[in-house]
């Protein structure tokens, strides 16, 4: 796995995300939202979109067309309900991939807690669908496989962006069991240093 610099991912990211824009109602969902909020272009070993419903192998290749592939390089699979394409972009830093989703651990995003957390954010010629910055710490903070140390980070290196309060009236909305995950990562977050 390789962790790329923002040199490398963000070209790929713009590409791929004006080429599926013109067919789909594609969000950014992954570490770029960080980037789309504040400007910190943390280092990633991929891209992350949201699609609710949208055709893999169609949007591998757009993406991989976008990104001047002279093939597609791509895997899909279906965990529960979520459709899930990989699309590998290989850079001369190392391998990129671009991950889109059909919805999230909460369910899908439109519909489900986080559902009017959606947003516009504009950067150079492009306009972003994404969510906000809170609606991105309550999807890592209750992530099923518990919350990854890099996320621990680079949520402590930003902690000064983020409207708290409104992450916990976000996190409010959450069953039970979510709103537990989210106070241990809260927790967590609070023995990081800064």
């Amino acid at each position: 796995m390789h962790i790329l610099p923002r040199e490398a991912w963000l070209p790929v990211m713009e590409r791929a995300y004006k080429s599926l824009s013109e067919e789909y109602p594609v969000l950014v969902i992954g570490s770029q939202v960080i980037y789309l909020h504040t400007d910190h272009a943390f280092p990633s070993k991929d891209i992350g979109f949201l699609i609710p419903e949208y055709n893999p192998l169609h949007a591998a290749e757009r993406v991989s067309q976008a990104v001047g592939l002279g093939e597609v390089r791509a895997e899909f699979f279906r965990r529960a309900e979520n459709l899930i394409t990989h699309i590998f972009v290989p850079l001369e830093e190392g391998l990129l991939t671009v991950e889109i989703l059909s919805r999230t651990h909460l369910g899908p995003l439109f519909e489900g807690p986080l559902g009017d957390q959606l947003t516009l954010v504009r950067k150079g010629s492009l306009l972003f669908r994404t969510i906000t910055l809170e609606a991105y710490i309550i999807l890592q903070a209750t992530r099923p496989d518990g919350p990854r140390e890099v996320d621990i980070q680079r949520i402590s290196r930003i902690h000064g962006h983020i409207d708290w309060r409104k992450v916990k009236e976000l996190a409010e909305r959450l069953p039970t069991r979510l709103r537990e995950r989210f106070v241990k990562f809260v927790k967590t977050l609070k023995e990081e240093p800064r």
